[in-house]
């Protein structure tokens, strides 16, 4: 399965990566909680993973998300862990607590931990590619749609065009773009001059340069003269 990898999934990687190397690094104190801050940075986090997850069905990864949100969010969840604790143990149901319990880094960094094996495991299942512009990816009217009306034969290769922009593949989408140039230039010449006449792609361009020469416009030449009818 091929997926593509914008900056919105990397940036949602740097954010998880980023909160779990914190939570690692102190889960060596066994009695440290999360602060308020640094239970709202993690939730951040989560729900950008869990958002890009979705977005790639990663099943197993949006279901961790979903749990640790939940417990770092939902009261009713701690409540239900201790109502299900107390039944077990054969004893009185508690109340439900007004506020969510403290949360200790070396409880959440188990969890945060079987996520981030999750998450790698599921992705090293799929091939990725990229996208370093995401803005040009997939753009069906990249120049308006205006330009889509006028060109409805250059509109694929529009569309082309933005997708190679949005990989870094520079060359490829100067290909698609000189095609664009080219399809227009034979609607506008087919339009004003050769209504009648059918176009196939040919290696020589005389016949677009004498004729959009002949619009009169002063930055178009013929790049060779005209060649005489004979007799």
């Amino acid at each position: 399965m091929n997926h593509v990898l914008t900056e919105d999934f990397r940036n949602a990687w740097i954010s998880f990566y980023r909160e779990f190397r914190k939570v690692s690094q102190e889960k060596s104190k066994p009695l440290a909680v999360l602060t308020e801050n640094d239970r709202r940075a993690l939730v951040r986090a989560l729900e950008l993973m869990q958002h890009q997850s979705e977005l790639f069905g990663l099943e197993n990864p949006v279901k961790f998300c979903r749990d640790l949100l939940s417990q770092l969010n939902d009261v009713a969840w701690h409540w239900d862990a201790m109502r299900r604790e107390a039944l077990y143990a054969g004893q009185m149901v508690p109340p439900m607590p007004t506020e969510i319990p403290p949360q200790t880094f070396l409880h959440i960094y188990a969890q945060l931990r079987q996520l981030f094996r999750t998450l790698r495991e599921e992705m090293d299942a799929i091939q990725l590619v990229v996208v370093q512009h995401p803005g040009f990816f997939e753009q069906p009217e990249l120049f308006g749609p205006a330009v889509n009306m006028a060109f409805p034969s250059a509109t694929l290769d529009i569309k082309e065009a933005g997708n190679c922009l949005a990989v870094g593949l520079n060359t490829a989408a100067a290909f698609h773009l000189m095609r664009v140039v080219e399809l227009s230039l034979r609607a506008c010449l087919k339009s004003h001059y050769f209504s009648g006449e059918t176009f196939e792609h040919k290696a020589n361009h005389s016949q677009i340069d004498h004729g959009f020469a002949g619009f009169g416009l002063s930055f178009v030449v013929a790049i060779e003269p005209a060649v005489a009818s004979q007799p």
